[in-house]
């Protein structure tokens, strides 16, 4: 006995110290070259860093502790009842247990949040969105290389029809705002109603609804009309999908209403962000592997779904080429924008003549910005063609230039990619596209060109709730938003949840975290500009829900009193 508590011991020490290492280091290499600890300058920072880390992990690592134990506990009182018990089933049993929560219930604490979501809405006016918004709207093909084409068109298809009808495209945008709402609110009430199963409290439930009802940065992402928000929607919707799958080992997929539930999810995960594609294809393998009891028929689905979201993209090559390859290149040509700053005799000769065709040397050192490539992709000395016909070569090159100038393009990535890992990342107020409360909430060229079009069609910044009352609700909002964390600060938040849930061996919470995961490797590789909160909007979401099932989940599914007999019974009556 003694032996054993001395290795959970061991082992508590190493999980809780382990990240807290990590992320010094990480913390360490985030600084420039001339500020590095050995300096003299930070090394008390790494420190103070690591300890807190360490502190923290450790409360978080106690409390999966006394959660394993509080299971063990009822299993063994499980086991081992009194004569004089109640039986399984019986009226006792129910007041204890309660079952989980029925879907009138979670309807009705998802309602609670949508009413604080919508609140929201009408203190800040009809549309929040930004030029991207208005130009899918207005010409969903032009557009569709950098924009998901689907999503374009549908967005356009709602505006302009309803604006035939009514002369204006407010009527089209307010119907927007409530599905993408609805959305949110059956995807929220879903996983509740999952939690449920798993044995997660009411009390819990409820409490997490209204904090996500509450978060600024959730609750403005529910009625933005940007596509990462409705991207966000079914995002959330997949937490519901795989738990399901997990908790039942797939059994779940003989029912019809779960199946188009699932498809609805997958490919409205796959339509509404260009790169989500590749990691449907390695969720549909997770599922795969969950579904131990349903093994064939997720294989068939999967495809099936897979499939079906590449139609669009043939469609988009067909209609309009294929999408540019200056979205998916941001990182390659920040970290060769790096060099031709820092060291560009390092380039050689040969590739710096590839490069100059794509832009000017001079040019690109002038308007290079380590954070972001739009200064460089929309100079108009940039040839997006160049880029386009000579993908593979500039790949090439930039292969080269990475072996032969590795200290100044490993700087280009760290720069580019800073803001989705440093702890101490930018906070929303200080980025921009991060939040949504105007009709073009970013700064473009056009900015006062579109908002003249859009007030010439009935869509100005308006407050439903009238502007006295909007405006003082608004600055409360908007100082919530300015003083949420950045990408980085929820990710390593997200990562000690998963080493806290590794720790305690819970499968399902590494299971709602993996598209999320996922999709911040992705960020992490081809990212245009790592600051706008935009592209990350999901970890709020996934935090939260990851932190409840370590937390108060059990990591099996509980039934209701009576469902072993009826689920006898419908063995009984199903044919074969």
């Amino acid at each position: 006995m003694a032996l054993e508590l001395l290795r959970g011991g061991a082992r508590k020490v190493v999980f809780a110290l382990a990240p807290a290492l990590l992320l010094a280091l990480v913390d360490a290499l985030a600084v420039p070259v001339q500020q590095m600890p050995w300096s003299g300058g930070r090394v008390g920072r790494h420190l103070v860093v690591a300890a807190v880390i360490a502190a923290g992990m450790w409360i978080l690592l106690s409390a999966v502790d006394a959660r394993g134990r509080t299971e063990r506990c009822a299993a063994e009182g499980a086991g081992a009842p009194r004569a004089d018990a109640d039986p399984p089933g019986g009226p006792a049993a129910r007041g204890a247990a309660g079952g989980p929560a029925s879907w009138r219930s979670c309807l009705g604490m998802a309602g609670i949040s949508a009413v604080l979501w919508l609140l929201m809405w009408a203190a800040v006016g009809p549309l929040d969105a930004m030029n991207d918004t208005y130009w899918s709207i207005r010409n969903p093909l032009g557009v569709a290389p950098q924009q998901p084409l689907v999503y374009s068109m549908i967005i356009s298809g709602v505006v302009h029809g309803l604006r035939l009808v009514t002369g204006s495209m407010l009527p089209g945008i307010i119907a927007l705002v409530l599905l993408q709402v609805i959305l949110y609110g059956l995807g929220l009430s879903w996983t509740l109603q999952v939690l449920s199963r798993t044995g997660v409290p009411r009390a819990v439930l409820l409490v997490l609804a209204v904090v996500l009802g509450f978060l600024p940065i959730t609750a403005n992402f529910t009625f933005a009309l940007v596509k990462d928000a409705a991207f966000t929607g079914f995002t959330l919707l997949l937490v519901p999908v795989l738990l399901s799958i997990q908790q039942t080992g797939g059994r779940c997929l003989r029912s019809r209403g779960f199946l188009c539930a699932m498809v609805v999810s997958a490919l409205g995960f796959a339509l509404t962000r260009n790169n989500a594609l590749v990691i449907l294809v390695l969720v549909g393998v997770l599922i795969v592997v969950l579904a131990r009891r349903a093994r064939r028929t997720a294989c068939v689905w999967v495809a099936g779904i897979v499939v079906v979201a590449l139609l669009p993209q043939q469609i988009l090559t067909l209609a309009a080429g294929p999408q540019k390859s200056v979205e998916s290149l941001g990182v390659p040509l920040q970290m060769v924008g790096s060099t031709l700053v820092h060291e560009p005799q390092c380039i050689a000769p040969e590739d710096a003549r590839t490069l100059e065709r794509i832009m000017p040397a001079q040019t690109w050192r002038d308007v290079f910005r380590p954070q972001s490539v739009d200064p460089v992709k929309y100079d108009p000395a940039f040839s997006e063609d160049a880029l386009q016909g000579s993908r593979g070569e500039f790949l090439a090159v930039f292969a080269r230039t990475l072996g032969r100038c590795p200290g100044p393009m490993l700087a280009g990535y760290r720069d580019q990619t800073s803001q989705l890992w440093r702890w101490d990342a930018i906070g929303v107020g200080g980025t921009s596209q991060s939040f949504f409360l105007e009709p073009i909430s970013n700064a473009p060229g056009d900015r006062d060109e579109i908002l003249a079009d859009l007030a010439g069609h009935g869509v100005v910044k308006r407050p439903l709730l009238g502007e006295v009352v909007g405006t003082r609700m608004e600055s409360v909002y908007r100082g919530g938003l300015e003083a949420t964390p950045g990408a980085g600060t929820w990710v390593w938040a997200l990562a000690l949840v998963m080493a806290a849930a590794w720790y305690g061996r819970r499968g399902e919470v590494l299971v709602v975290a993996f598209p999320a995961l996922l999709l911040w490797a992705t960020l992490m590789a081809a990212a245009p500009i790592a600051e706008p909160f935009r592209y990350v909007a999901y970890l709020p979401w996934i935090l939260a829900i990851s932190a409840v099932v370590l937390l108060w989940g059990r990591g099996r599914a509980i039934s209701r009193p009576g469902a072993p007999r009826a689920a006898a019974r419908s063995r009984r009556t199903t044919p074969g």
